[in-house]
């Protein structure tokens, strides 16, 4: 799993989860409680891992394309 701070109240979290015996890479945003737990939104995607590739690919073409100040990868 991989949280990544989009506001103070609330974070992003991409994970593989499962449903009806397939596996998704789930994209959702979470919100945060009293006690920082996450509670997961309706605000996100699940894809089949099959798309992942494309989903990147296209992240960073975008990115490159609209020149994103400050923008690279790890």
């Amino acid at each position: 799993m991989k949280i990544i701070e989009k506001n103070s109240r609330e974070v992003i979290v991409v994970q593989e989860s499962e449903y009806k015996d397939n596996t998704f890479v789930d994209i959702r945003v979470h919100g945060k409680n009293d006690n920082d737990d996450l509670i997961p939104t309706k605000k996100g995607v699940a894809l089949n891992p099959k798309f992942v590739p494309q989903l990147i690919e296209a992240l960073l073409e975008l990115a490159e394309e609209k020149e994103w100040e400050n923008f690279k990868t790890n």
